[in-house]
Order: C-alpha cells, then sequence, then structure tokens
C-alpha cells in the first residue's frame, strides 16, 4: 500500500515535553493527548500523515510519562459496522493507500465470523465491508477537513463525536432512547458545515431547519456525488430530528444499527465530496464486487 507522508523521526525527548505542556496548557484530557500530540507534531515536522501513524509512539512515551493514566483505552475515533445484529468497532487506519485498502483489517471481527458470513450470508458480509468503506473515507475526509472558519469544523467535532458515541454504545449493547436524534443531528451537522465551507451564507443554512431531505439537495447542488440519488434516498428514511426530540422511537438492536449505518453512509459521501481521494466510489465502479443493496434502505 502506497502511504502519504515519510518516515519521519518522533519528537526528542525535549520536544515531546514541550508539547505536553502545550495541550496540557490548553486543557486537553489525558486520554485524547497521544493523538492530539501526534497532530502537533505533524505539523511542526510538515510530515502529517507520517506523525498519525505513530500514534501508538506517543501513546507508548505517554503510559511512561503518565503512568496512572488508561491509555489502553478505545482510540480517538471508533466508528462501527454491522452484520446480523452483531456491531464491530472500526478504528480506521493511520495511513491512508491509493491502492486496494481492506476495510475488514480494520475492523474488530474474527477470522472465523467473516469467514461464516462470507459462507452463509454473502450479503451480509458485502454490506459489512461497504460500512467498512463508508467508515475509513469518513475518517480521512475528517484529516484533511480544514476551514479557517472556527465554526465549520466545530460542527464537523461534534458530529463525529456523537458517531463515535453512538458506535460504543452499539458495540456495548447500550443502545437508548437519545440514539435516533444524535445520529440526526451529526448528519445535519456534517452537512450545513460542509456547505458553509464551500461559501453558504448563515441565511441559507437557517432556512434548510432540520430537514435533511432539502439538506441532501443543497449539498448535492454545491458538490456532485456519483452516488447523489442514493444519499437522497437514505436521507429521506432517517429521523426527523424535531420529531424524535419529543416522541423518540424505542429501538431495538438491529433498527438502531439500521439507523447508524444509513447515517455513516449519508455522513461518509457529504464528507467524500471535500476530500482528494474516495475509496468508496472507487470500489462501486469495480467490476468485481457486487453492486451495494440498495433495496435494505427502503
Amino acid at each position: 500500500m502506497t502511504i502519504i507522508g515519510g518516515d519521519g523521526p518522533p519528537p526528542s525527548p525535549e520536544q515531546f515535553l514541550a508539547i505536553d505542556e502545550q495541550l496540557a496548557d490548553d486543557g486537553i484530557p489525558a486520554l485524547e493527548r497521544p493523538f492530539q500530540a501526534a497532530k502537533i507534531w505533524g505539523e511542526q515536522s510538515g510530515d502529517i500523515m507520517t506523525a498519525l501513524k505513530q500514534e501508538g509512539w506517543f501513546r507508548e512515551r505517554y503510559r511512561e510519562l503518565h503512568p496512572s493514566v488508561p491509555y489502553d483505552g478505545s482510540a480517538f475515533l471508533t466508528l462501527c459496522v454491522s452484520a446480523r445484529s452483531i456491531s464491530y468497532f472500526l478504528k480506521p487506519p493511520m495511513g491512508y493507500g491509493r491502492v486496494a485498502i481492506k476495510p475488514l483489517d480494520y475492523i474488530t471481527i474474527t477470522k472465523p465470523e467473516v469467514e461464516r458470513l462470507w459462507a452463509t450470508h454473502p450479503s451480509a458480509f458485502w454490506e459489512l465491508t461497504f460500512q467498512g468503506f463508508d467508515g475509513v473515507d469518513l475518517f480521512m475526509a475528517q484529516v484533511n477537513y480544514h476551514s479557517k472558519i472556527k465554526a465549520v469544523e466545530n460542527m464537523l467535532a461534534t458530529a463525529v463525536n456523537q458517531l463515535t458515541a453512538s458506535a460504543r454504545q452499539l458495540v456495548a449493547g447500550e443502545i437508548d432512547l437519545s440514539i435516533p436524534q444524535g445520529l440526526a443531528m451529526a448528519c445535519e451537522l456534517v452537512g450545513k458545515s460542509v456547505l458553509l465551507k464551500e461559501g453558504a451564507t448563515q441565511k441559507e443554512i437557517k432556512a434548510l431547519g432540520h430537514d435533511l431531505t432539502e439538506l441532501a439537495k443543497a449539498v448535492a447542488d454545491r458538490l456532485s456525488s456519483p452516488v447523489d440519488d442514493q444519499v437522497q434516498m437514505v436521507a429521506e428514511t432517517l429521523p426527523k430530528y424535531v420529531a424524535v426530540r419529543y416522541d423518540a422511537p424505542a429501538l431495538n438492536m438491529a433498527q438502531a444499527q439500521d439507523v447508524y449505518r444509513r447515517t455513516l453512509f449519508v455522513v461518509a459521501d457529504f464528507l467524500r465530496r471535500t476530500n482528494h481521494d474516495q475509496l468508496y466510489w472507487k470500489i462501486i465502479d469495480d467490476k468485481t464486487v457486487p453492486k451495494r443493496n440498495w433495496e435494505t434502505f427502503l
């Protein structure tokens, strides 16, 4: 796999301590510091992708610097994918290639489970894979998402935080009535963030209200996608933010997973439009890969 970025060295002990001092002064929680330190080092060294790949190095240094902190917890970003009523964490790669990335390599699913899906439920296997592509594209678009407007990046960060929180609920089997509204909010925030990034006015954003259908149309008008029709179709099926605020449906696990994968697809495709590389758009043109079964989204 061709990785963007070289093999630059990590910071010296003095540079590392200076970065930690900066993070402490900024009030960054300890568990977030390994990734944030990697980002800062990437900016300082001019090689952001190599620095992100070195997050593990930073995590080891933080174990030594603050041994009382449980740095073995989940990565800074965890999404999830689901198949047959089971959710699995997706922890995207630190490097990004322009040739084939296998999302299954980054999903916490065992080889026997994958083989069983492939042998007995191939449609579920491929849907799991497509969800994996959505998650990887979302992550890499987030890494490359920059704007001089602070609200633009804050909206994106809030949306991704919500997706991460919902993913952890699904994997832990602790779903609650907040999921529909949270996922609707995540979709809305990403779409509006993209629109603002692309020059939309606050007046135009306000006019959209909480209508995800109109939001998808507005995003498509600004930046097109080869799956615009599917994005529009799926957006129309997502929870209505205001309605579920006051009367949230009690979802079972399969229903909650379904809402999550729909949201993941729409959010990922909003963001794919802003990035320089989109794995999902490439895979859907691969003649060796079956078409995604859109009937399951109806």
